[in-house]
């Protein structure tokens, strides 16, 4: 039975060469790597392929699934050469069915209905990201064991618990570092609160945006990103489109639950590294997790009591030191990071050679599994670089064996099945690690031209153009985006046209946006809008705007008013805000209220766009109408309407409805009421709001019941509970319970609590126990017990502040340098920053820059700064050399950029583009 449309099918011959050619894949045709493939297959044709590979099944899904399962076009294709050739079917045509169905098997399924997606039940864990466990196989245990071990809950847990599930659509991102059970954390909450909720797990941005333009699901659903960072920052309709749903009202909630590493998260919310405003607005609106990576003393005696049953977390827990890291014992990471930093004698070396650019090439932007021979060419360019002798084809293969050879069951490079080669990936402890060491490095010449050389997926050739521009090196920017837009890519051809116009060559810019523009994308045509203001072409830009905004682009409004504003035409400026209403664009709604409420003619319908926006959920619309009808001053019996629709709002889910309502009810006077409504929002997502209550019960004279909520919201985590908590009880002069908070929290790694401490203890005289506290905390690399060791201890003050400086702490070199200058130390000053700039640290770079002696020797640090990604400094490079009358070059670095070394770009080929 075929479950393809009539359209989709091809001649019958060429279909059953591709089943065919595909069921003869080893990979694909054994039992374990088909239970794990058909987790992206409907569930009606599960059965079939995992339990009887015979029945052939011929549908255009099952297809997809292997294709993805492949790797790609190329490794279909590769399955067709070699399996085909040996029958007597037609390859010919099963490798042309390929190309003119490839748009079919890369894209989402076009049935309108829900599909049936599997529940979280139903998923294999590893396939959803959770790492394996990596101890001894089975210590001192007779049978066999699940895959995965009982679970140590936590404090984030009962947080995950109490967000989920949500009222209305909600992205929760957990984040943390790396192996600290981020993934395993969602899992559990999922399977706790969310057991029968469909589970999408998008792999692609195309199917990502498939999963957030559904029609409103008639049940709530999971969408699970897992190390979310590639997807949430592919393209600037992604974090727009998941923000529309975040907005949307319907029947059931969609959550969408994403894991982020520590350092990815500040990178994606930090306008100056990456990302853009719509996705730093979505990061903003999310409901945030933290997961920590240690387990406290409580949380390790649990842990010891399910290691009675399970020997795995006994011999994790007896392998990990004080630090209390657990969860990197068992999954192997602290075993990963000994390989990585001890390797033994030349094939160590050269087994780290390729993990550098397995990493390398992951920091870049190629997200895909490396394919061996591409593996191979980029461990060649970094041993040239750094002046090694390339390796022979032995040696290689020798140094990737033991990379990916495992010990308990993990292994530096993860090995993914394909068709014709072996393609891997780097484990993400030692992908983290060895970025944080290679921040500082020069991506060597070899390596982008090995990479430019590499097709790449599209996703991933737009990746590799973002990172170049980043580096100021244009000329490869230009060749990434040029290959990824030739494959009809839209996101990397309006880059592109970006890299084109800067380039010097607007025409072609002009060209690629209105083939977009002819493609009905619709940023696309909002950059083609703007690319015609900035020719002159005043009407041409405004028909661009025009059509931007008719297919979806919320900004094409704004900048399409702003027009008008520009050019005298203020008085039609509100119908283009009405046109925009049925977009449900709330800025639209508010913008068109700010316009008409200047007419007391317009007083009816500003109410009505009022009302009409507070049932859609716009907290903003809500606030408006309340403001409203307070000023109307209309008489009512009993509750008054403002209060009655903060109520509603609140009752029906509306963020940012309840603490509305309960100021409203506080400043009434309305002290019982204000205080049961400010209940539901003290959770652990929202602490700051159990202090709020505290506030309240305390005016309420309610003194007991504010010290309890005080305290559960201080061992839950909340700072602001644990210090108002603290000076509650050193006022009622019970100095022992707030010392023991504090030491609590200390063990927990709170912020501030190690600080507060110490404080308390040295004025009460109790300076070894601070000594022997911070010494602790110092070898568990706390930076802030380092720095607080050097105000305690002079002698010692520059071991500890270059210790944290060394870690990355910015605070402590700042002020080991300002030591180094007050004592008249200029040049062990300049030392440590170039030091610490050479190994990347930004505000090294920046003050080696600021330092430099001589005009050259900024330049030359200003050249290293654009080429590892410092924001800004091409354009500071470009003004400091117009400044020195070279305005010809400076006009050439802002063109062409850099080429590798640092140099300017004298010119290179836009041909190819």
């Amino acid at each position: 039975m075929s479950d393809m449309s009539e359209a989709d099918q091809g001649p019958a011959d060429a279909l059953s060469a591709i089943v065919e050619a595909l069921l003869a894949v080893d990979e694909i045709n054994d039992a374990t790597a088909r239970r794990a493939m058909v987790m992206t297959m409907p569930t009606e044709i599960r059965s079939r392929v995992i339990d009887a590979p015979s029945a052939r099944g011929h549908t255009l899904n099952w297809v997809r699934a292997c294709t993805k399962f492949l790797h790609g076009r190329e490794a279909l294709r590769s399955a067709l050469t070699t399996h085909v050739a040996e029958t007597a079917l037609d390859v010919a045509a099963a490798l042309d069915a390929v190309d003119r169905w490839w748009p079919a098997l890369v894209a989402p399924a076009r049935d309108g209905a829900d599909p049936p997606h599997a529940g979280i039940g139903e998923w294999d864990p590893m396939a959803l990201g959770v790492h394996r466990v990596s101890v001894p196989e089975e210590p001192g245990h007779g049978g066999p064991l699940p895959a995965l071990t009982p679970y140590v809950r936590r404090r984030h847990d009962t947080q995950l618990t109490q967000i989920l599930p949500p009222p209305s659509s909600t992205l929760v991102v957990l984040h943390g570092g790396p192996a600290t059970g981020k993934t395993r954390a969602a899992l559990e909450a999922v399977r706790e609160v969310l057991p029968d909720w469909p589970v999408l797990r998008p792999l692609s941005t195309a199917e990502l945006l498939d999963a957030v333009r559904r029609p409103a699901p008639q049940r709530g659903t999971v969408i699970w990103l897992d190390d979310a960072g590639d997807l949430l920052d592919a393209a600037e309709e992604v974090p727009l489109e998941m923000r529309r749903l975040l907005g949307r009202s319907g029947p059931a909630p969609v959550v969408v639950v994403a894991t982020l590493r520590s350092d990815r998260l500040r990178q994606l919310a930090d306008p100056g590294q990456a990302g853009t405003r719509q996705l730093q607005l979505l990061l903003k609106a999310a409901v945030h997790v933290s997961v920590p990576e240690h387990f406290t003393g409580a949380q390790r005696q649990e842990w010891r009591a399910y290691g009675h049953h399970d020997p795995r977390l006994a011999f994790a827990e007896s392998r990990t030191g004080p630090d209390g890291k657990l969860v990197q014992t068992l999954t192997g990471a602290q075993t990963l990071l000994d390989r990585y930093d001890d390797p033994e004698g030349h094939a160590g070396w050269l087994t780290r050679a390729v993990i550098d650019s397995a990493v390398e090439a992951r920091r870049l932007g190629h997200s895909e599994p490396l394919a061996e021979e591409l593996l191979a060419r980029l461990t060649d360019a970094h041993l040239t670089a750094a002046g090694h002798p390339n390796a022979t084809p032995e040696g290689l293969s020798e140094a990737l064996a033991s990379a990916t050879r495992e010990v308990h069951g993990v292994a530096p490079l993860l090995s993914q099945g394909g068709v014709g080669s072996r393609r891997y990936l780097p484990h993400g402890v030692l992908e983290q690690h060895v970025q944080a060491r290679r921040r500082g490095t020069l991506v060597p010449p070899a390596v982008w031209e090995a990479l430019a050389a590499h097709e790449a997926g599209v996703d991933d050739t737009l990746r590799l153009a973002r990172a170049a521009t980043a580096r100021g090196l244009h000329q490869y920017a230009v060749r990434f985006a040029s290959s990824a837009a030739n494959r009809g890519h839209l996101p990397a051809a309006r880059l592109l046209a970006t890299l084109l116009e800067r380039s010097g060559d607007p025409q072609a810019a002009g060209r690629l946006l209105r083939e977009c523009a002819a493609r009905n994308d619709a940023v696309g045509t909002r950059m083609l809008a703007e690319w015609y203001d900035r020719q002159g072409a005043s009407d041409e830009a405004e028909q661009s705007w025009r059509r931007a905004a008719e297919l979806g682009d919320p900004p094409a409004w704004r900048e399409l008013a702003a027009h008008l504003e520009r050019t005298g035409r203020g008085d039609e400026i509100v119908d283009v805000w009405r046109r925009a209403l049925p977009t449900g664009d709330s800025e639209a709604r508010l913008r068109l209220v700010e316009h008409l409420a200047s007419d007391p003619c317009a007083a009816a319908e500003v109410r009505s766009l009022l009302e009409a926006g507070a049932a859609a959920g716009d907290l903003l619309a809500l606030a408006h109408l309340v403001r409203l009808v307070d000023d109307s001053g209309a008489a009512t019996t009993g509750e008054d309407e403002g209060t009655r629709r903060l109520r509603a709002a609140a009752r029906n889910g509306v963020r940012g409805a309840r603490p509305l309502l309960v100021r409203r009810l506080a400043a009434a006077g309305q002290l019982a009421s204000a205080i049961e409504e400010c209940r539901p929002l003290v959770t652990v997502q929202h602490e700051e709001y159990g202090t709020w209550l505290a506030r309240l019960l305390d005016e309420a004279g309610r003194g007991d019941e504010a010290e309890r909520c005080l305290r559960d919201g201080a061992q839950a985590g909340s700072g602001p509970a644990l210090e108002r908590l603290v000076s509650r009880l050193d006022r009622a002069g019970r100095h022992p319970e707030a010392d023991a908070l504090l030491r609590t929290a200390v063990d927990q790694g709170r912020d501030g609590a190690l600080i507060r401490l110490t404080d308390r203890w040295k004025r009460a005289g109790r300076h070894e126990e601070v000594a022997v506290l911070l010494r602790q905390a110092a070898e568990q690399d706390n930076p802030e017990a380092m720095r607080l060791l050097a105000e305690a201890s002079p002698g010692e003050a520059e071991r500890w502040l270059g210790r944290a400086a060394e870690a990355g702490d910015p605070q402590a070199l700042r002020e080991l340098v300002r030591r180094f200058d007050l004592a008249g130390r200029a040049d062990e000053s300049r030392d440590w920053l170039a030091n610490l700039a050479r190994r990347g640290d930004r505000y090294a770079v920046r003050e080696t820059i600021r330092r430099a002696p001589t005009p050259e020797e900024a330049e030359r640090w200003l050249r290293y700064a654009v080429e590892i990604g410092v924001p800004d400094s091409l354009d500071e490079l470009a003004e400091r050399l117009a400044g020195q009358g070279r305005e010809a070059e400076s006009d050439r670095l802002r063109r062409l950029g850099i080429d590798c070394g640092g140099a300017t770009a004298e010119r290179f080929d836009l041909t190819a583009s």
